[in-house]
C-alpha cells in the first residue's frame, strides 16, 4: 500500500510540476526542431527533434527518435525509445523495445521488453515484464523479474533476477542471485563474483562459467521465498498489481475522454450544479437499477436482447464513470477559475483530478463513498440533454422611434 500511494503521489507531482507549461496533444502528434522541455499526449506520438529538457509522454504509440538531454517518463501501449537520452528513463508500457544508449538508470514495466544489441546503460537496469530481451551493455546493476528472460550483452555490476525462464548468455562482472524455474546458460555466459542461484530442477554444471577460484552455491533456502504458497502474500500481491492496472487504465482513458471529446465535456460545463439531486438518482439507476432491470428482462427469450444491451450500457459507464469525472470537474474547474485554458491544460488538469480521486478513494468507506456519489452525479450529468442557450428576444423598434 505504501509503495502505491508513494507512486500515486509522484505521478501527482509530476502533473503538478508540468501545470502551466505547454503541452501537446491530439490524435497524432509529431514533434520537430529543437525543443525545451516536452509534454505530449495522444493517439500516435513521434518526437523527432532534439529535447533540451524533460521529455514526459503518454500515448497509444510513442516513438522517440530525438535526443533527450534530461529525464524522460514515458508510458504507453507500444514504446519505442531510438533517441539518446543523457539521464533517467523511467517507461511503461505493453511493449517496450529501447534501441540508443541510455546515461543514467533505466526502469521499465511492460509486457514484451526488448533492449537492442550495442544500447548502453551508463547506470543501473530495472526490468519487470513478461517477456524480457536484453542483449545491450549496462554499466551498474541489474534487476530483473519476468515470466521469460533473456541476458546477454555485459553486466558491469551485480545481477538479481527473478524468473520462470533465465537463459544467461551474458559476463556479469559481479555477484548474481538467481531463483527461477529452469536456468540455462549460453556459451558466452560468465560470473566474475560469488553465485548463489535455485532452480526447480537442481543444480547446473557452472563449469567453465565462473572467474578462477569462484564457486556457484545452490540455494535451497532461496526454494521457500520462490516455491511456497503464501496465500495472503499473494492476494495482497494480486491487489496491488490490480489496483496499478486499474490506475494506468484510468489514466489512459482520462486522456482519450479529454482528447477526443472537449467540445462535448465543453457544451456540459457550466450546469452541473444545477439539480444534482435528479443527476444522482439518474446515475444511481444507471449502477444499480439498470443491472437489476437488465437481469429481470434476461429471464424471458424476448427480454434476452433488452437485457444484453443495458448490462452492455452499464458495463461501459462504470468503466467511464471515474474518468469522466476528472474530464468533467477539470472544465468545471477552469470555469470556476474563470480561466481559458488550452486543451492540452485541460487534459492536464484532468490527469491531476483523476489522480486527486484515487487519493481520496483509498480514505476507508469516506472517501469511497465520495468518490462514487461524484461518479454517479457525473453519469446522471451526462445523461441529461443540454438546453440550448436561451437568446432573449429584441422588441422591434416603435415606428414613432423611427420618425
Amino acid at each position: 500500500m505504501k509503495r502505491i500511494l508513494t507512486g500515486l503521489l509522484f505521478v501527482w507531482g509530476s502533473f503538478v510540476s508540468v501545470y502551466g507549461q505547454q503541452v501537446h496533444t491530439g490524435p497524432h502528434v509529431k514533434l520537430e526542431g529543437s525543443q525545451s522541455n516536452v509534454y505530449v499526449a495522444g493517439g500516435n506520438v513521434n518526437v523527432t527533434g532534439e529535447v533540451a529538457g524533460d521529455l514526459i509522454g503518454a500515448g497509444g504509440e510513442v516513438v522517440i527518435d530525438g535526443q533527450v538531454k534530461k529525464d524522460i517518463l514515458l508510458a504507453g501501449g507500444q514504446v519505442t525509445l531510438n533517441g539518446a537520452s543523457q539521464e533517467d528513463v523511467r517507461i511503461i508500457g505493453g511493449e517496450i523495445r529501447i534501441t540508443r544508449d541510455i546515461a543514467g538508470d533505466l526502469n521499465v514495466t511492460g509486457g514484451e521488453v526488448r533492449i537492442e544489441e550495442g544500447v548502453h546503460i551508463g547506470g543501473s537496469l530495472l526490468v519487470a515484464g513478461g517477456e524480457v530481451r536484453c542483449y545491450g551493455t549496462i554499466a551498474g546493476d541489474v534487476y530483473l523479474a519476468g515470466g521469460d528472460v533473456q541476458l546477454y550483452g555485459e553486466v558491469g555490476g551485480n545481477l538479481d533476477v527473478r524468473s520462470g525462464n533465465l537463459y544467461l548468455n551474458s559476463r556479469v562482472n559481479g555477484q548474481a542471485k538467481i531463483i527461477t524455474d529452469k536456468l540455462s546458460l549460453g556459451d558466452e555466459a560468465w560470473v566474475g563474483g560469488a553465485v548463489s542461484y535455485w532452480q526447480r530442477k537442481g543444480k547446473v554444471d557452472w563449469a567453465n562459467h565462473l572467474a578462477e577460484g569462484n564457486e556457484a552455491k545452490f540455494d535451497d533456502s532461496l526454494k521457500p521465498r520462490y516455491a511456497k504458497v503464501n496465500w495472503q502474500a499473494q492476494v495482497k500481491t494480486a491487489a496491488q498489481v490490480w489496483m496499478a492496472y486499474r490506475l494506468v487504465a484510468g489514466l489512459l482513458l482520462t486522456l482519450l475522454l479529454g482528447v477526443m471529446f472537449p467540445r462535448y465535456f465543453e457544451r456540459k460545463t457550466g450546469v452541473m450544479q444545477n439539480q444534482p439531486g435528479r443527476s444522482f438518482a439518474r446515475g444511481m439507476f444507471v449502477f444499480l437499477g439498470l443491472p437489476i432491470v437488465s437481469g429481470l428482462a434476461m429471464v424471458t427469450i424476448i427480454g434476452i436482447p433488452v437485457g444484453l444491451v443495458g448490462i452492455s450500457a452499464f458495463t461501459i459507464a462504470a468503466t467511464l464513470a471515474n474518468a469522466a469525472t476528472a474530464v468533467l470537474g477539470a472544465y468545471e474547474w477552469e470555469r470556476w477559475s474563470k480561466s481559458n485554458w488550452s486543451q492540452g491544460r485541460l487534459v492536464i488538469a484532468s490527469l491531476g483530478v483523476f489522480m486527486g480521486l484515487r487519493m481520496v478513494s483509498f480514505v476507508p468507506v469516506i472517501g469511497t463513498l465520495a468518490t462514487f456519489i461524484l461518479a454517479a452525479i457525473t453519469i446522471g450529468h451526462l445523461l441529461r440533454r443540454t438546453e440550448p442557450p436561451v437568446v432573449t428576444a429584441t422588441e422591434p423598434a416603435d415606428s414613432s422611434d423611427l420618425v
